[in-house]
């Protein structure tokens, strides 16, 4: 993966706002998280250690953390898109499905996406 900025010396202030080469990252939630892992794995490599000017675990994913978010922010703000490649006012449909447990006294499963709720109610007697 080419980043368009690259910096070796650690430095918690610096203006990181490298890219992925080729704008959005994939719109897929698991091949993104996977090309972040990779770059996140390749910070750590350098930058994590004991040595001076190196981060301590803690505060290196605190800053990657943090540093993400601002890449996906700034990338959401720059293109009028999110990263699922929807444009800011697109709603993604809800599928909703009733007496989905057939033992239960009620239930039902939402899907949005690649997000899922599955929600149970069961009955008991008083005493």
């Amino acid at each position: 993966m080419k980043v368009d900025t690259y910096e070796t010396k650690p430095s918690p202030g610096r203006n990181c706002r490298g890219r992925p080469q080729g704008g959005l990252p994939d719109c897929r939630k698991a091949a993104r998280h996977q090309r972040i892992e990779t770059i996140r794995a390749a910070a750590a490599l350098a930058l994590l250690g004991d040595e001076e000017g190196k981060f301590s675990e803690n505060v290196f994913s605190k800053l990657f953390k943090e540093l993400e978010s601002r890449v996906m922010r700034d990338s959401v703000i720059e293109t009028g898109r999110r990263i699922d490649g929807r444009d800011l006012k697109t709603v993604r449909p809800i599928k909703c499905e009733v007496g989905v447990l057939p033992r239960a006294h009620g239930s039902a499963l939402f899907t949005r996406g690649e997000t899922q709720a599955l929600v149970v109610t069961t009955l008991a007697q008083r005493g």
